[in-house]
């Protein structure tokens, strides 16, 4: 399963917030078995310190593995969480 979010526009703090609540919200429905297969999750963002706020955060509660891709020339970034069947 994948989904998008576009967070272009939003600024941490909230950015972080909201994107963590995010991937709680599928890590629960994916530790329920509402979803039963993996989860990718793709945000698209635009403000350059949320690049590490949210890998940060997203290490010290492991709740998923992210990888940062990078806009060739523009400042954008898309961070991908995928969360896996535990």
């Amino acid at each position: 399963m994948n989904e998008e979010f576009d967070f272009r526009g939003k600024i941490d703090p909230m950015l972080t917030v909201e994107t963590i609540k995010k991937v709680k919200e599928y890590r629960a429905k994916l530790d329920s078995g509402e979803i039963k297969e993996e989860v990718v999750l793709s945000f698209t963002i635009d403000h350059q310190p949320a690049t590490r706020s949210i890998p940060d955060t997203l290490s010290k509660t492991g709740l998923g593995d992210y990888r940062i891709l990078r806009a060739k020339d523009k400042q954008l970034w898309k961070i991908v969480v995928t969360l896996k069947k535990t």
